[in-house]
């Protein structure tokens, strides 16, 4: 008997989930993704049975989820989840670099100066997403880099003396 069948006689996706029907099976019968998620299906089998990026996060299936199951992160970004939800979700920061997310939008997610860094992204860059001379110098950054961003000498005097500062005390 299908599933299909099944689900026509009245049974819950549960007791189809518990029938060892397939995931596949499961959305041939005409469920949901959210439906098979509470019959106890996993991320990885609902991708396989062919559920989409966006009936998966339709459904309540984090970035994170989605790219530990093992989905490129292109295929996310291009199914609309955002930068800052796949860089908290765990998204490699270079690849997110690379496909077009700004600094700006990478601090919004909590990545630190140094991870922007690290990711190739310059000082101005990280300037106009709001870091300040103190985070920049911490992230590794020299004076020199961000006199040439265009800090002033002042604020690289207050910023790096307050940085400074901090650092040192216990």
């Amino acid at each position: 008997v299908s599933a299909k069948k099944m689900r026509e006689f009245g049974c819950s996706g549960k007791s189809i989930r518990m029938g060892g029907y397939t995931a596949g099976e499961f959305k041939d019968a005409g469920f949901t993704a959210a439906n098979a998620l509470c019959a106890g299906y996993q991320t990885k089998e609902l991708i396989t049975a062919g559920f989409s990026v966006s009936e998966l996060v339709n459904a309540g299936v984090s970035a994170r989820e989605l790219i530990k199951a093992g989905l490129p992160i292109e295929k996310l970004k291009n199914a609309g989840l955002g930068c800052t939800a796949l860089a908290r979700g765990g998204a490699d920061i270079s690849l997110l670099k690379d496909m077009g997310c700004s600094a700006k939008e990478l601090r919004a997610a909590g990545i630190s100066a140094a991870e922007l860094k690290k990711a190739g992204f310059s000082t101005k860059e990280l300037q106009a997403a709001g870091y300040s001379a103190a985070e920049m110098v911490q992230a590794g950054y020299s004076v020199a880099e961000l006199k040439a961003a265009g800090f002033t000498a002042r604020e690289l005097m207050n910023k790096v003396t307050q940085f400074s500062y901090i650092v040192t005390q216990p």
